[in-house]
C-alpha cells in the first residue's frame, strides 16, 4: 500500500499467483558519491540533489553563518584585525558573502550576482572540467575518461530570450535580495533584461584546480579550507546598517527555483530533465499523506487481504484518486522459457554452488552448463559485478567470485540479478534471482 497526497495504491502480491513487486532485496538507500553530485552526474536525481545543495547553501546556510558572525562582531569590528593569525569562526563565509554584496546592496546588485552565478554554475563549471579532462583524455586502462557513466559537459550560453535562463536569474535575485533586506524591483522581463545588459560577467580563466574523481571520498572530506581572509577588509564591510538574515522564502519561489536550477543542470550534461516529482523528492517537499486517503487505502487493503486468505476471488489491485476508485485483476507472473526443458517465473530462484576457487568465468560456465544460459550481466544489489560493456569488466573474468561479491548471508550465499542472451531475440532474458553459494 502507498499513499501520496490524495492518491493511493493497493497492490496484491501473492507468491506464484501474481507478479512480484521485487524478487530481490531492495538496494540500500544511499546518497550518490560526492564526486558524482559535484562533477559527474548522469541521472536527473543527481541534478536535483546538486540544486538542493546550491540553493540551501546560498540562501540558508551562508546567511545563517554570516548572521551569527555579524551579531558577534558588528559592534566591535576593529577587534577583527587583531585576530589575523586565528580568524574567528564564520569569518571565511562572512567575508565571501559580504564581499559579494558590498557595503550598499541594491536590487541591481542582486541581479548582477545572480547573473554571475548563472555563468559560474552552468558555464565555468563545464569549462573547468574540460580544462582538467579534455574530450580525448584516457584513464590508466586506456579507456576514455568521458565514457559512461561520465557525461561530457557543454557550457550553457546565457540568453535573455531563454525563459529558463531569465527565470533562474530573477528568482535567485529575489532570494538574494531578501537575504540582505533589499526591496525587489519590478518583475517585468524587459526591465530585468535592461539591467542585465549592463552586467559584465568576468571571462572564464582555467584554474589549477583538483577535481575529485574518487567515489570513496565523502563530501565532508573534500571541503576546501577557509583560504586567505582579509580581516581588515572584512571589518570595513561590517556597516551598522547592514542586515543579513535567513530569508523566509515562499514555498512557490523555492520550488520553482529548485525546478529551474535542476533543469539547467540537466541541460549542462545533456541529461533528460528531471520531473517535478523528482525535484520535490530531492528537496524534501513532497506533499504529505492526507488522512482521509490513508483511511480509504487501508480499508481497501484489509478487505483485499481477507479475500485472498479466504480464496474467494482472484487477487486485485486498486488505485485511489480524487473522487475515483479503480480496480483491476492483479497481473499474473510472467513465464519465461529459459531452455527447452526449463520455464520459470520471477518467484523461482536458480542456484549455483561454487567454492573458494570459483572465478567469474567458472560461474558463467556453470550457468551455461546447468541452465543453458549465456549470461550477459551480473549485479548484486546496486553493485555491478559483471557488465561486459563497462570499461575493464572483461578483465574480471579470471577473478575469484569471493572477491567480486560482498556480504554473504548466514548460509554463505548471495543473491545475484542476472540477464542472459535469448536465441533469435535482440532483448536479453529476465532471469530469476540466482542464489550463489560461495562454498
Amino acid at each position: 500500500m502507498a499513499v501520496e497526497g490524495r492518491m493511493g495504491h493497493i497492490e496484491a502480491i501473492v507468491p506464484h499467483l501474481t507478479a512480484s513487486y521485487s524478487c530481490t532485496p531492495s538496494p540500500t538507500d544511499q546518497e550518490p558519491p560526492y564526486c558524482v553530485i559535484k562533477s559527474f552526474p548522469h541521472l536527473p536525481e543527481h541534478a536535483a540533489a546538486w540544486a538542493k545543495h546550491k540553493i540551501t547553501n546560498l540562501l540558508h546556510d551562508k546567511p545563517k553563518t554570516c548572521q551569527q558572525f555579524l551579531a558577534d562582531h558588528k559592534q566591535s569590528p576593529s577587534c577583527l584585525s587583531a585576530s589575523q593569525d586565528s580568524p574567528p569562526p564564520g569569518s571565511a563565509v562572512s567575508y565571501k558573502l559580504l564581499s559579494m554584496f558590498g557595503q550598499n546592496p541594491t536590487w541591481e546588485k542582486c541581479l548582477q550576482i545572480a547573473r554571475t552565478k548563472f555563468d559560474k554554475y552552468f558555464s565555468a563549471k563545464a569549462l573547468q572540467l574540460q580544462s582538467n579532462f579534455s574530450a580525448d583524455s584516457t584513464v590508466s586502462s586506456g579507456d576514455l575518461f568521458w565514457s559512461w557513466p561520465k557525461l561530457f559537459p557543454r557550457p550553457l550560453v546565457f540568453s535573455p530570450t531563454n525563459a529558463d535562463h531569465l527565470e533562474f536569474v530573477r528568482l535567485l535575485a529575489v532570494g538574494l535580495a531578501r537575504v540582505v533586506g533589499v526591496q525587489e524591483g519590478k518583475e517585468d522581463g524587459e526591465e530585468i533584461m535592461k539591467i542585465l545588459e549592463g552586467v559584465t560577467v568576468p571571462a572564464f580563466v582555467a584554474r589549477n584546480k583538483e577535481i575529485i574523481t574518487d567515489e570513496s571520498i565523502a563530501g565532508s572530506d573534500a571541503t576546501a579550507g577557509p583560504g586567505d581572509i582579509d580581516l581588515a577588509k572584512l571589518s570595513s564591510l561590517l556597516s551598522p546598517a547592514l542586515q543579513v538574515c535567513v530569508p523566509d522564502l515562499p514555498m512557490s519561489l523555492t520550488t520553482r527555483l529548485s525546478v529551474v536550477t535542476t533543469h539547467l543542470r540537466c541541460d549542462l550534461y545533456n541529461i533528460p530533465r528531471a520531473t517535478h516529482q523528482q525535484v520535490m523528492h530531492a528537496m524534501g517537499h513532497l506533499e504529505s499523506c492526507l488522512s482521509s486517503t490513508v483511511h480509504q487505502v487501508v480499508g481497501l487493503g484489509l478487505s483485499e487481504m481477507i479475500k485472498i486468505c479466504s480464496n474467494s476471488s482472484s487477487p486485485t489491485n486498486w488505485w485511489v484518486g480524487p473522487g475515483l476508485v479503480t480496480a483491476a485483476e492483479a497481473v499474473k507472473p510472467a513465464v519465461t522459457k529459459l531452455s527447452p526443458g526449463l520455464a520459470v517465473t520471477l518467484w523461482d530462484k536458480l542456484e549455483i554452488q561454487g567454492d573458494s576457487s570459483t572465478t567469474l568465468q567458472h560461474f558463467l560456465d556453470m550457468m551455461k552448463k546447468k541452465y543453458q544460459l549465456e549470461v550477459t550481466m551480473v549485479v548484486q544489489d546496486s553493485r555491478m559485478v559483471f557488465v561486459p560493456i563497462m570499461p575493464g569488466h572483461k578483465k574480471r573474468l579470471p577473478k575469484l567470485m569471493s572477491s567480486l561479491v560482498k556480504n554473504p548471508d548466514s548460509q554463505g550465499a548471495v543473491t545475484l540479478s542476472v540477464t542472459a542472451a535469448a536465441d533469435g531475440d535482440e532483448e536479453d532474458l529476465t532471469v530469476p534471482p540466482v542464489r550463489y553459494f560461495l562454498g
